[in-house]
């Protein structure tokens, strides 16, 4: 563990998670553009949460074309991004441990807070392509569990974000104090 800790807590491993993770932002910008081209819409994930009638209003507004690019989107672009926003909450987990471990050795549990994250991610990505494929027959009780899921998820990725805002506060701040 000890090994894993350091190889993560390096700041090459925070910048290249750093970067990683800004790449996929605007890889999901890209994408978002062309499944609703000219419109501001939120996908169902970037959302605090939906009902039957707004995910069936979304799928009918984006259209087949659009389905279908959400599908790849969910089913490949976003199976991938949990291992990059891991990595990067890992790393600065890490990072807050190696340094400030010996005096709150609790920080250790933190790094629990990545991993049920990611996990609530791919379920909600499975949920997504599930409703996808059923639509139009949208099921009330599959709509209500995967709200319930996106909204679960976006609690925990907020949880879970805190450490990577911390350590960048911390750097600055380090970085500050030698200029």
């Amino acid at each position: 563990m000890e090994t894993l800790i350091t190889l993560l807590s390096t700041p090459q491993s925070m910048l290249l998670s750093g970067l990683l993770f800004l790449t996929f932002l605007g890889i999901f910008q890209y994408y978002q553009g062309k499944i609703s081209p000219g419109k501001r819409l939120k996908s169902l994930d970037a959302r605090p949460g939906y009902t039957k009638a707004e995910v069936a209003d979304y799928f009918e507004t984006i259209g087949p074309n659009g389905r279908e690019l959400y599908r790849f989107v969910v089913g490949r672009i976003d199976m991938i991004f949990p291992l990059v926003y891991g990595f990067l909450m890992f790393s600065a987990i890490a990072w807050l441990y190696r340094e400030y471990g010996p005096r709150f050795p609790l920080l250790i549990g933190l790094f629990v807070l990545p991993l049920l994250t990611m996990a609530f991610d791919y379920v909600e990505n499975n949920n997504t392509l599930r409703l996808l494929k059923n639509y139009p027959a949208l099921d009330d009780a599959r709509v209500n569990s995967a709200s319930r899921i996106t909204r679960i998820k976006r609690v925990l990725f907020i949880l879970a974000f805190l450490p990577v805002l911390l350590a960048a506060a911390v750097w600055c701040l380090r970085w500050w104090k030698m200029l």
